[in-house]
């Protein structure tokens, strides 16, 4: 799995309110935006584009799935789900992130 994550370009987050119809699922992958941080632990900065859906999920109730698929190659697929938390930019847990080599993108 790990292999797949650090080679992808591409990767996919998952959202949903407590309350409500719809699951969110954006597509994201700017290069550095995501990285691994521990055996269970990975953390990746939440570009957003036509709204915030995903950040709203996470402050409400934490849950959250990504997905990985291989595009070339055997067919694979990884899933990671888990609790997300927010961490705004500016902040001093922010500030520590630099520490994992991610980058903002616009």
């Amino acid at each position: 799995v790990k292999k797949l994550i650090e080679k992808s370009h591409m990767f996919f987050v998952a959202s949903a309110p407590t309350h409500g119809k719809f699951v969110n699922l954006s597509p994201k992958g700017l290069d550095a935006t995501l990285k691994i941080t521990g055996e269970n632990q990975l953390m990746f900065i939440d570009v957003h584009g036509s709204g915030c859906e995903t950040l709203s999920h996470i402050r409400e109730n934490g849950r959250v799935c990504l997905m990985w698929c291989a595009y070339e190659g055997d067919p694979l697929i990884a899933r990671v789900h888990g609790m997300g938390r927010a961490v705004l930019q500016g902040s001093d847990e922010f500030k520590k992130t630099s520490q994992h080599s991610l980058q903002r993108h616009g």
